[in-house]
């Protein structure tokens, strides 16, 4: 799908930290590893916070959706379709959230400099790609 609108692109970011969270979800259910389920509660906190900051987002920037197209920014270059065939094991827990972190810290990146028309929004979505990143920095630790 086509991220041509402000208004797109955080309707798909909502959708990414959707995602996680309910992989998160299952991974804490799932996981007897006190550490796993420690690490897995933390984030499930965070991102739930950073869904209700992009829902407040995308409600206060509504006028400048329609302003600006955005080009070339397509979300199926951004798509988690491996949570869909997800078994939970410790084994392929860490290596799964690392891709899952890395496409969506990448996805944010990329937002970010196509809604650079909008410096508040651009700051907002780097800032969100780098909290991806240090998770990826929590995922290279053993659990």
């Amino acid at each position: 799908m086509e991220l041509g609108t402000l208004g797109s692109i955080l309707k798909y970011a909502l959708k990414l930290e959707t995602s996680l969270i309910t992989f998160s979800k299952g991974v804490l259910s799932n996981s007897d590893e006190p550490k796993t389920s420690e690490t897995f509660q933390e984030l499930i906190i965070k991102h739930e916070k950073i869904l209700k900051r992009l829902k407040r987002v995308r409600h206060e920037n509504t006028t400048e959706m329609i302003l600006e197209p955005i080009k070339n920014f397509n979300s199926n270059d951004y798509s988690l379709n491996e949570l869909e065939q997800q078994v939970y094991s410790e084994e392929n827990i860490v290596q799964t959230m690392k891709n899952i972190e890395t496409v969506i810290r990448d996805f944010y990146f990329i937002a970010a400099e196509k809604v650079s028309f909008i410096a508040e929004v651009s700051s907002f979505l780097e800032n969100l790609a780098e909290k991806h990143q240090e998770n990826l920095v929590t995922f290279n630790q053993p659990l």
